[in-house]
């Protein structure tokens, strides 16, 4: 009788990177009277790489590690009118980075999910007086 078992205790889980964080900044400077108050906020993730299946596929089934950015300033109730203005960058580095994959090792190749590059904008936002 042969065993059908298969010691993979030295292989990664998937999706779980070894090493991963995020830290943000983010300070606020009070208008005089009603002029409302400026933000201006940093923030930041990193992680390293991930394995992309259970049973590891080198070098087909591993996504790179990656950090990211993101920054954003905004006018906080704006001369008391309830409006708030932000302006917003994310990955302002515009880096390329994937975030999950699944390799097709019958072809030597992996179909990877690309993150999102770089994105700015402009959100307004009203608070309705109670």
């Amino acid at each position: 009788m042969t065993s059908t078992f298969a010691d993979n205790s030295h292989m990664s889980f998937s999706y779980a990177p070894k090493n991963s964080g995020g830290a943000s900044v983010r300070a606020s400077f009070p208008l005089s009277g009603d002029a409302g108050t400026l933000m201006a906020g940093i923030d930041g993730y990193h992680q390293s790489e991930i394995q992309e299946q259970d049973i590891n596929v080198v070098p087909y089934g591993i996504a790179r590690g990656y950090t990211v950015g993101n920054l954003r300033f905004e006018w906080q109730n704006a001369m008391a009118s309830g409006v708030s203005a932000a302006l917003f960058v994310r990955n302002f580095a515009n880096a390329k980075y994937y975030l999950s994959g699944t390799p097709i090792v019958g072809l030597g190749s992996t179909v990877m999910t690309l993150g999102a590059p770089l994105t700015y904008g402009l959100e307004l936002h009203y608070r309705l007086k109670h």
